[in-house]
């Protein structure tokens, strides 16, 4: 920010020093101070188009790594030869962090010398025409002169401030869709918690969605359309990588599709926005996804309910764990549902983690409730148990599962 305001502080300079050249009558030092100017904004701009490319291939890379990093089995098996196409990610990084480079030599060598150069050019004149008056006291001369060196040290706080230039231009172009997130008229867009039930209309309603990891990669899944009713019971089965997990985040409005409209009740997540999307819609991501804090198991339970929690509250919490047989386990806690789990608290099994999950979910009375891989690893008669609890308490769900079970 400090050298943007040099940015700006040397442009008004530069232009106030041709202004003086003009008054003294220095018409070519002003012309060409002006003309310098609208070049370094020119190098500015090609500046900042470069920058924005290798901000952008910078944190696509990292993202890309960072998921491969954390081992994620369904993008591996849905990208091809994933390696190779990291390393070709990489080269082309450092192709442009190489050009990037050359940019900014450029800018820092040629806008402050380049402006030496016309300086020396402006007062040649004067040293080649009158050669028998350089001696003089030369008002206008002296005051050409001062505006000149002055016009060459602004000129360096301008290159050296291109970068910075460039990187809040960057910052601007990629917090655009955040700036974009609300409508331009906020009281068309109906609350959270309004009721936008409309009537003989699917619950979501999926049309053409096609969505890539990369832009580079194969489509996960192309032209897929669904409907899903308001009492809908989906099992949703496939093999690892077969795009399960994604098309359940594109619903929940983790992911955006690159094609096709997700519509909620004749409704699209820029309408309802992002909190009334996902109050309606919830998704319970693969267990190691998910996360519990260290705070007391009310808090675990209740995060999709606006505290402080009432006593309907914390007695629904303790209602649907017992369902999900997590009653022996709040029984033995000391302080029951105010009991404090998580890393430095009472420590779960990772079953009874994975049914804290549900109940979370459960617990937040969505349209359409979205379970991926939560019932694995559960012995048959707990399987049933949870199952008919998910039946029982939910209005639409889709259970994600690599087996199909009867």
């Amino acid at each position: 920010m400090n050298r943007g305001a040099w940015f700006i502080a040397s442009t008004v300079f530069l232009v106030l020093a041709s202004l003086l050249l003009l008054l003294v009558g220095d018409v070519l030092g002003a012309g060409l101070i002006i003309g310098w100017l609208l070049i370094a904004f020119v190098v500015t701009w090609w500046f900042t188009r470069g920058y924005i490319k290798l901000n952008a291939a910078h944190n696509r890379t990292v993202s890309l790594l960072l998921e491969r990093l954390r081992g994620h089995a369904t993008r591996l098996v849905q990208e091809r030869d994933w390696y190779e196409q990291s390393d070709r990610e990489l080269a082309a990084y450092l192709r442009q962090a190489r050009k990037h480079d050359g940019r900014l030599a450029l800018a820092w060598v040629w806008v402050p010398y380049g402006a030496l150069l016309l300086i020396i050019i402006s007062l040649a004149p004067d040293f080649i025409l009158n050669i028998e008056t350089i001696t003089s006291a030369n008002l206008a001369i002296n005051l050409r002169f001062a505006a000149l060196l002055f016009t060459f040290t602004q000129v360096q706080f301008l290159a050296l401030a291109l970068p910075d230039v460039a990187l809040m231009a960057a910052m601007w172009a990629q917090t655009k869709p955040l700036r974009q997130a609300q409508p331009a008229e906020p009281a068309a867009v109906p609350p959270a918690d309004a009721d936008v039930d409309v009537p003989d209309v699917p619950l979501v309603e999926a049309t053409n969605l096609t969505y890539r990891y990369a832009p580079e990669t194969e489509a996960v899944f192309a032209g897929l359309s669904a409907q899903i009713t308001p009492d809908a019971q989906i099992l949703l089965s496939g093999a690892s990588g077969s795009g399960k997990s994604t098309f359940a985040q594109v619903l929940s409005g983790l992911r955006s599709p690159q094609s096709g409209l997700v519509l909620l009740r004749n409704y699209d997540l820029p309408t309802l926005g992002a909190r009334g999307w996902r109050k309606r819609v919830v998704l319970v991501p693969q267990f190691y996804n998910n996360r519990l804090f260290d705070a007391p198991l009310a808090f675990n339970l209740l995060m999709g309910r606006r505290p402080p929690y009432s006593d309907a509250d914390l007695q629904a919490a303790e209602t649907v764990c017992r369902e999900l047989g997590l009653g022996a386990l709040i029984d033995r806690m000391p302080r029951g549902l105010h009991q404090r789990i998580g890393a430095g608290g009472w420590q779960l099994s990772h079953g009874e983690r994975n049914r804290i999950y549900i109940a979370r979910a459960l617990l937040q009375n969505a349209d359409l409730t979205i379970f991926d891989e939560s019932l694995a690893g559960l012995d048959p008669h707990l399987l049933h148990t949870v199952y008919t609890t998910l039946r029982a308490r939910t209005n639409a769900l889709m259970v994600i599962s690599h087996e199909v079970a009867s």
